[in-house]
């Protein structure tokens, strides 16, 4: 089940967010876990930038796998009713406003992108070593390319 919690000002469709989210887990096999999408503020996203990345500024968007050993590619497996947790992610929506012009891109579009690169880093995938990058590229493509289809 995807839960959204929005804790900031700016005006996003929380159902097309919604629709995005469900669509990419079923697309992934995944519909049977949780998910919790949280929109902050800039404040508060620097706030959480600076505890888990020691980095103090804000950023566009933060993953929290619940599962810390996942690998790309390879199927979550609970080992129990409550391990059904894909994980959470933070999206700061005026960051993402603010930088749009530097991206030419749609504030939807952008929207979108960062909500499938954070589902990708909950199930493993990475972009430090460019092996990586590479691969989750790939992934990042394929699920976008499903959602296009279904999302018009």
């Amino acid at each position: 089940m995807v839960n959204i919690q929005n804790n900031q000002s700016i005006v996003i469709n929380q159902d097309w967010l919604h629709k995005i989210a469900t669509q990419t887990v079923r697309f992934l096999d995944y519909q049977q876990f949780d998910l919790s999408i949280v929109l902050v503020n800039n404040e508060e996203m620097q706030t959480y930038n600076k505890q888990f990345r020691g980095i103090d500024k804000p950023t566009d968007v933060l993953s929290f796998p619940f599962f810390a050993d996942a690998q790309p590619g390879k199927k979550l497996k609970p080992t129990c009713k409550d391990e059904y947790v894909l994980g959470d992610i933070i999206i700061a929506p005026l960051y993402i406003q603010e930088h749009l012009e530097e991206r030419q891109d749609t504030f939807e579009h952008r929207i979108m992108v960062l909500l499938v690169h954070s589902i990708c880093h909950l199930l493993g995938y990475d972009h430090i070593e460019d092996n990586d990058f590479a691969l989750m590229d790939k992934e990042e493509k394929r699920i976008l390319a499903h959602l296009e289809s279904v999302m018009e």
